[in-house]
């Protein structure tokens, strides 16, 4: 059993607990490991990630229009409350590199995180 240990940076703890490198491939497309200051991208999101952390279709929705009028500013995502889990902006990306020649594959996955400058904005 796993206990509960909140926001997780890394795998390292659920490897530890004994979730395979199998089953750690299977919840990879639902699962990100971020540092604890990341913050959801509202102008990105999934919808249906959207509909699981507001909890409120209404408010989706309002959220997706205004993603279609060039999208929300910081302090519009910020006020949509969750806690402080939502920004504008994006600074850790997933990148995922497929390469392929002749018989040999190379899939290789990875994390991108960029800085921000002293505003706290990405650079």
């Amino acid at each position: 059993a796993l206990t509960v240990l909140g926001p997780l940076r890394d795998d390292a703890p659920l490897r530890a607990a004994g979730v395979s490198p199998a089953d750690l491939d299977r919840l990879a497309p639902y699962v990100v490991f971020l540092p604890l200051e990341a913050k959801l991208n509202v102008n990105t999101a999934d919808p249906q990630l959207l509909e699981m952390v507001l909890r409120d279709p209404t408010a989706v929705r309002r959220v997706l229009d205004q993603r279609a009028r060039g999208g929300l500013s910081a302090q519009e995502a910020t006020a949509l409350g969750a806690g402080g889990l939502f920004g504008s902006s994006s600074s850790h990306f997933r990148v995922t590199t497929d390469v392929r020649v002749g018989e040999v594959r190379r899939l290789t996955v990875s994390r991108v995180s960029r800085s921000e400058d002293a505003g706290g904005r990405p650079r």
